[in-house]
């Protein structure tokens, strides 16, 4: 099922609702839900943010082993956030090539102010170039036209590409692998969590997906979700609930009516709609990928893949 936007569930309301909703997983990120995100950042059970951190340390001066050193390299960070987990990639590149353009990109003001601040304080009079938007606009090859004689990463950190469907994903890798076939030295680079295996239990997955931190998103996209699509979901008649999904091959997270209710879906008040007790609201999915799901998403790419030694967490470079 596609995400859907505020006008597509208003109509679904009014032809009467399916069983399961599934709104666009931005609007969590939406006021107060990027500091949120940073809070399940720093919680020790949540083991993605450190894998990730620990295979940054262990593979950043390979990963950024790439291009022509005597030209400019431009990082174009996808969900930048703080920006803080590219500064070792930041690094690299001013250590090795003739100089280094930085474009953050996030949805949140609140965001991109705190990346502009790290990045002053860290590399003082690095060129960042920063963008309030949504990744489409850099899925637009006239995006990197002023760009184009430089070296190009465009990083997706966080194992973001986890909240994609399959056919999302290869949308997302193909469309950038289109762009790139075009401009020398450009590439792709994706951070992965990986799939339950030998080396790693479901148990662990789901106990990452319980923390406290995960549960206070989920009730605030809810929330988001009342407030920007204008409808009035009973936050008393809701259960959360996350579980390991095989047939999904990743996490899914939801909220589940506890008892029949009533909603309106108009900013006037003046439409009704009955939603059945067991409907449920996704707040997120979160997929797991093996390495052989991970040559598959590009097969006509050059795809390098760096991971833990605990076989938990993967990076990947795809370039055309």
């Amino acid at each position: 099922m596609k995400y859907l936007e505020a006008e597509k569930l208003r109509q679904q309301l009014a032809d009467g609702v399916e069983d399961v909703w599934i709104p666009s997983p931005k609007l969590k990120y939406y006021e107060t839900g990027s500091e949120l995100l940073e809070l399940i950042l720093s919680d020790e059970k949540y083991y993605l943010a450190r894998k990730e951190q620990e295979l940054i340390d262990l593979h950043y001066k390979s990963i950024m082993d790439f291009g022509d050193y005597s030209r400019q390299h431009t990082i174009v960070d996808l969900g930048s956030g703080s920006g803080k987990k590219t500064f070792p990639f930041l690094k690299e590149a001013l250590e090795r090539f003739q100089g280094v353009y930085y474009i953050p990109i996030d949805t949140a003001q609140s965001a991109i102010d705190l990346c502009h601040k790290n990045v002053e304080k860290e590399f003082p009079g690095l060129p960042v170039i920063s963008h309030i938007d949504s990744w489409e606009i850099c899925m637009k090859s006239e995006f990197y036209n002023r760009f184009r004689d430089t070296n190009i990463t465009v990083f997706l950190l966080g194992s973001t590409i986890g909240n994609f469907s399959e056919s999302e994903s290869l949308e997302f890798i193909n469309k950038f692998m289109n762009i790139f076939s075009s401009i020398e030295n450009s590439r792709l680079v994706i951070m992965f969590d990986s799939a339950p295996s030998e080396h790693k239990s479901v148990e662990v997955i789901e106990d990452a997906y319980n923390i406290e931190a995960m549960k206070k998103i989920d009730w605030h996209m809810i929330k988001m979700i009342n407030k920007y699509l204008e409808i009035d979901i009973p936050l008393d008649k809701l259960k959360r609930y996350s579980e390991f999904d095989n047939s999904k091959k990743g996490v899914v997270r939801w909220m589940e009516l506890t008892e029949d209710c009533t909603i309106s879906y108009t900013s006037e008040k003046q439409k009704l709609a009955l939603l059945r007790k067991g409907t449920r609201i996704q707040t997120e999915i979160s997929r797991k990928y093996s390495q052989e799901n991970i040559f598959m998403m590009a097969k006509n790419a050059n795809t390098k893949i760096w991971m833990t030694p605990d076989y938990y967490y993967m990076c990947a470079a795809f370039q055309p």
